[in-house]
């Protein structure tokens, strides 16, 4: 039978914690220098900056969403109209204006309605044509590049007339 002998020093060593090392004058300033170095901050300050063109882009993004989908809406309108004349369910052009008026009421934004009808002389003139504009700087919802000034809005449709 094989014996190891340790001594006693070896094994009090590997079951006491590890020597940490004690803060010295020297070492405090040799930290703060390294510190100084450090890219810590590098990510806060990069974000920064990254930070108004990421808000920038979301803004645009929502602005052109939302003229859009009002654009989309007085296509819509437009259509509707044209299509209740057709019909004959309205017949004049101030009914034209108010299904539109009606269509679009929760925008806040002042439309302009302008109806054709055909010519009862002409007989080869059957189209029922809607048209609808709206200024884009009352569309936009916000404007602070000025992108939005000048400008209109305009949805047109037009339907033969069903007898």
């Amino acid at each position: 039978m094989l014996t190891v002998r340790t001594s006693a020093k070896a094994e009090s060593a590997s079951t006491q914690r590890p020597n940490r090392r004690r803060a010295t004058p020297g070492r405090t300033a040799r930290g703060l220098r390294d510190w100084r170095r450090s890219d810590s901050g590098a990510t806060a300050v990069e974000f920064a900056f990254v930070l108004p063109v990421l808000l920038m882009i979301m803004a645009g993004i929502i602005q052109f969403g939302a003229v859009f989908f009002l654009q989309n809406n007085m296509a819509n309108a437009a259509r509707e109209a044209a299509r209740a004349l057709a019909v004959g369910s309205i017949e004049t052009k101030a009914e034209s204006k108010q299904l539109v008026d009606q269509k679009l009421v929760n925008w806040g934004v002042t439309f302009n309605v302008d109806t054709n009808l055909p010519d009862p002389g002409n007989a080869a003139d059957t189209d029922f044509t809607v048209t609808i504009t709206a200024p884009l700087s009352e569309a936009a919802i916000f404007d602070y590049l000025g992108v939005f000034e000048g400008g209109t809005l305009r949805a047109s449709a037009s339907m033969r007339e069903e007898s």
